[in-house]
């Protein structure tokens, strides 16, 4: 089963199951990644993997507190007593859940913490050496302007050519600042998400399991 195959009958599920759009949308942008990141040439090798669209359709669902259709158990409980499989349905799994949850974030702590601090010690190291770059740009222009200044005096032409030298680094400076700046504060809030997502879906499916 090729990745769209696989992700068109997860959604299906996902939303036969009842499951609320806005998380069927983060389950599939997230599921999404996954197929992408392995590369098309392992789309069934990764499909194989997450298990059948059924079987990771039923675990999403458990997870958000929706019992799968066809579970006999909640079935019998339901017809036995209604007021009894309503609490058992939207108290006990979520109290479970949320408690598996919050130990398993726990147990886990050492591991996706250090791996946050390291994609942060990485981005702040690539926003010091652009920073420099553009401190160094502005620097060479101020320096060849003031020099140009200077070299009018004598050598006229010279110091012309110094002064356009020096504005042309510091418009450049200027240029690239901006956009730069925004990249990075763009690129980190992505990849911060990107990773609380991760984090969220990993303790998720480990709660499920």
């Amino acid at each position: 089963m090729n990745r769209l195959e696989y992700l068109t009958e997860l959604r299906r599920r996902l939303e036969d199951g009842g499951l609320a759009a806005e998380e069927i949308n983060d389950a599939m942008r997230f599921y999404e990644e996954i197929f992408l990141d392995a590369g098309v040439e392992h789309e069934a090798k990764t499909a194989e993997n997450l298990g059948t669209p059924e079987e990771l359709a039923n675990k999403i669902l458990q997870d958000s507190g929706i019992h799968p259709q066809g579970d006999s158990v909640f079935q019998m409980e339901a017809a036995a007593d209604p007021s009894q499989a309503h609490s058992t349905d939207s108290n006990a799994p979520q109290n479970s859940n949320s408690l598996t949850k919050l130990l398993i974030i726990i147990i886990t702590s050492p591991i996706w913490f250090s791996l946050m601090c390291a994609l942060a010690a990485v981005a702040l190291a690539i926003l010091c050496a652009l920073l420099s770059i553009i401190i160094a740009v502005f620097a060479t222009g101020f320096s060849l302007t003031i020099g140009g200044i200077i070299t009018l005096f004598t050598v006229y032409p010279a110091g012309i050519a110094l002064i356009g030298a020096g504005l042309i680094c510091i418009g450049l400076g200027g240029m690239i600042i901006v956009p730069i700046t925004k990249g990075i504060w763009h690129g980190c809030v992505s990849l911060f998400n990107k990773f609380t997502n991760f984090v969220h879906k990993f303790v998720s499916s480990k709660a499920v399991a």
